[in-house]
């Protein structure tokens, strides 16, 4: 009797159920998590995305407004500068400010913290407020840096390269009844070839 049971297969049967069950539970569990890892990172796509859209936007804009922009003037026997032109873009002020405190000798380089939104405030209230990071160099290169207000997960940089010249130049001028030679200084710069790339 004892040597029957012991060959006995009638609980084999039990055992491959448990077993195929467990395989079956583990498989579920592994497309669960699967699942929910998904879903976690689909929640996170649109403010990603839309962090992309609004800071590339911002520096396309902004690439427009510099993109070709010329800031011209002189000084003569190293008077005070006199201005020829001007930007005349929407940051046309941001601009000038910066040139003028680089070419006049007050600072190495200009800083300016800018925000960009849309008109509206419903686009606003969609879209976000994207901050601007204004750096000129001495060599009046233009540095832009583009973050959203809340989020830093999308970071974009606008680099404009400055083409500077300058002339020096003599010439003879009547001043109380003598001739008298005066020395001129012109620069002229002009923004070009505006990259943006991610920050």
């Amino acid at each position: 009797m004892l040597r029957n049971r012991i060959r006995s297969n009638s609980g084999a049967t039990i055992l491959l159920a448990l077993l195929f069950f467990l395989l079956c539970a583990l498989a579920g569990s592994i497309i669960l998590s699967a699942g929910s890892a998904a879903a976690g990172r689909i929640s996170g796509l649109k403010e990603t995305e839309q962090s992309f859209y609004s800071v590339t936007s911002a520096a396309q804009i902004m690439r427009e407004e510099i993109e070709g922009q010329e800031f011209q003037a002189y000084t003569e026997d190293g008077g005070s500068p006199t201005y020829t032109a001007v930007p005349d873009s929407e940051i046309k002020k941001i601009l000038i400010d910066a040139v003028i405190e680089i070419y006049e000798g007050k600072q190495a380089e200009s800083k300016e913290t800018l925000t960009v939104s849309p008109s509206s405030k419903t686009l606003t209230d969609v879209m976000g407020k994207v901050i601007a990071n204004f750096i000129m160099t001495d060599d009046y290169r233009i540095e832009i840096t583009f973050s959203m207000e809340k989020s830093k997960k999308y970071i974009c940089k606008l680099t404009a390269k400055a083409i500077v010249n300058r002339r020096t130049s003599r010439y003879e001028e009547e001043k109380d009844g003598k001739l008298v030679e005066v020395k001129r200084e012109d620069i002229h710069v002009y923004w070009n070839e505006c990259t943006i790339d991610k920050g």
